[in-house]
């Protein structure tokens, strides 16, 4: 018995069987830590016990104790005790002796948050790679022109802005002319996105820098009466890395949080290596308001923003500033709760 329980619970996927009467008669730890609840709360009880009625595995157990069940894989959202949801695949089975005899259901259960997590940045790197070359070509398209009216505009200020009769004339050039200054701003953070520099590498300490960071926006969180904890614990934190553009990583990043938090709240920066020390974890936490659902997958995507002011490209130029760096970047947010973005980078070498 003990030699049975050591193979369940060296299972990486999460199993639990019922009896034919609906009765659960074991799980394993994969099973317990998945669906974050304890064996001896469920082994020993019936699934309506156990589970909502509603609930889909609970459902997939009452299908694969059916006279006609069949082994089957289904993709679902699970919500856990606690809310957070859980992206899992199932699969079940009719759990029959020797003889053929139904006795009961196997379910397995795998978690497919880190898959779900990967297919995301594969995704988002295609897409952020196809928006921009698109967006290389058209700021090439639109700065040839915009630059020959630049030109004749101020021309034209030289020929009429104090020769005018009409007083209106100064006025209109000038709107002209701080228009289409904005629009080359406009231009010059595109092609950053689309074409952003090569990074200058150096070994550098990834905890100095946001030291740095941090003292540069403590008087701005002061202000807006925002704590800043501070728990760098990773012991190796040397990445070859260009200093500037990981300092404006994270400045975007805390100021960022800073924004989300207009009444005040908690900013925390931690760090970790894994078990062979080959990287940094760094995660920013804040409490602010959180991201809807709705906006979390489209946060690095260029011009995407919910701000009255602003670009929508800083997170997708943080992303690109990753990305080059061989490391990621990743989002969780709930709502009235916080955020919290965390970045991996790869060690240097001898670290």
């Amino acid at each position: 018995m003990t030699e049975y329980r050591d193979i369940l619970d060296s299972i990486d996927r999460g199993i639990i069987t019922i009896d034919l009467r609906g009765e659960i008669t074991s799980c394993n730890r994969a099973l317990e830590e998945i669906l974050e609840v304890e064996a001896k709360t469920i082994v020993g009880h019936f699934l309506e016990e156990v589970f909502k009625g509603a609930d889909p595995l609970c459902q997939l157990l009452k299908e694969a104790i059916q006279e006609e069940a069949r082994s089957q894989d289904r993709d679902l959202a699970y919500t856990c005790k606690e809310g957070r949801i859980k992206p899992l695949r199932a699969t079940t089975f009719s759990l029959k002796k020797k003889t053929g005899e139904r006795v009961g259901g196997i379910l397995l259960v795998k978690d497919m948050t880190e898959i779900r997590k990967l297919e995301e940045r594969v995704q988002r790197a295609s897409r952020l790679e196809a928006l921009g070359q698109l967006t290389q070509r058209l700021v090439h398209e639109i700065r040839n022109p915009l630059s020959a009216m630049d030109i004749n505009l101020q021309l034209l200020q030289e020929r009429l802005g104090s020769r005018s009769q009409d007083p209106e004339i100064g006025r209109y050039l000038e709107i002209i002319s701080t228009e289409t200054r904005r629009l080359n701003e406009v231009l010059r953070n595109a092609q950053v996105f689309s074409k952003p520099e090569s990074p200058d590498f150096e070994t550098v300490d990834l905890h100095q820098i946001i030291d740095q960071v941090l003292f540069l926006i403590k008087e701005e969180a002061l202000r807006k009466k925002i704590e800043i904890a501070r728990s760098l614990q990773a012991r190796h934190s040397m990445v070859k890395a260009d200093p500037d553009q990981m300092k404006q990583v994270f400045l975007n990043l805390l100021r960022n949080s800073i924004e989300a938090m207009s009444e005040g709240g908690k900013f925390e920066v931690l760090s970790r290596n894994d078990g062979q020390s080959k990287i940094i974890g760094i995660e920013l936490v804040d409490t602010g308001g959180g991201i809807p659902m709705a906006n979390l997958q489209h946060v690095f995507d260029p011009y995407f923003t919910t701000k009255k002011k602003g670009t929508g490209l800083g997170l997708s130029i943080v992303h690109n500033i990753i990305t080059q760096h061989g490391g990621s970047i990743d989002v969780s947010s709930w709502l009235g709760e916080g955020t919290i973005f965390s970045i991996i980078l790869p060690l240097a070498s001898g670290e």
